[in-house]
């Protein structure tokens, strides 16, 4: 049988906090449900192109998160999220996902990279986790990854801006290609760093409901 790949974007919504200035970033377009088999050809639906919602500039800080709940670790690069990311790499990006054979999760601007130790122990074939990712301006270890709203992984990341908008994908590159094999659910994209407090708040939260402070959030929700 071949393996399904499904990001399921039911419900997607801006949650404006009117005691924060706006920034702005763009949703991905609201009403869509995908699947494709990931074997196969180069699937363009989950990308959306000209689409800014990583936060773009260099100092901005940011927080991605999702239930994500892995089929397969492939034998390639498997996205979780990107700004800009394509087959030819890296003009104004910001990537986050897994590195199948590895089984780590790597994150890339366009000037630097850093990997995780092994996650497979934390995030087993075909059980649910919760992933977040933090990044604040350039300083000593402003990329953080919790699993499970618990601190995995920390590293000092040199950004760049994201700010030349060929597109944002969830699963996928722009270019179609580094598919993710699983299901995502709840991604929330925040414009700011949360704390490790805020993450566990907004790990089982409506948006951002029940979570302390004041934040502005894009959510993508998907039932399962």
């Amino acid at each position: 049988m071949r393996n399904r790949f499904r990001v399921a974007a039911i419900l997607i919504s801006l949650i404006f906090d009117l005691l924060v200035p706006s920034i702005s970033f763009s949703a991905a377009p609201a009403g869509s449900d995908f699947a494709y088999d990931k074997e196969y050809s180069v699937s363009t639906n989950k990308i959306w192109g000209n689409v800014q919602t990583i936060p773009p500039g260099a100092t901005d800080g940011f927080t991605v998160e999702a239930w994500i709940n892995i089929e397969s670790y492939t034998t390639d690069w498997m996205s979780i999220v990107d700004q800009n990311q394509g087959d030819t790499c890296c003009t104004n990006r910001l990537w986050f996902g897994i590195y199948g054979p590895g089984r780590y999760f790597h994150v890339g601007t366009e000037k630097d990279t850093t990997d995780s130790p092994d996650i497979s122990s934390n995030i087993t074939v075909g059980t649910w986790a919760h992933v977040a990712l933090t990044l604040a301006a350039d300083g000593t270890n402003n990329l953080k990854i919790y699993i499970n709203g618990t601190l995995f992984h920390q590293d000092t990341l040199t950004r760049w801006t994201t700010t030349n908008a060929n597109g944002f994908t969830i699963g996928t590159s722009t270019s179609g290609s580094y598919r993710f094999d699983g299901i995502f659910d709840n991604v929330k994209i925040w414009n700011a760093v949360l704390t490790q407090t805020q993450i566990q708040e907004s790990r089982y939260a409506y948006g951002s409901e029940g979570v302390s402070g004041d934040r502005k959030s894009t959510r993508l929700n998907s039932s399962h």
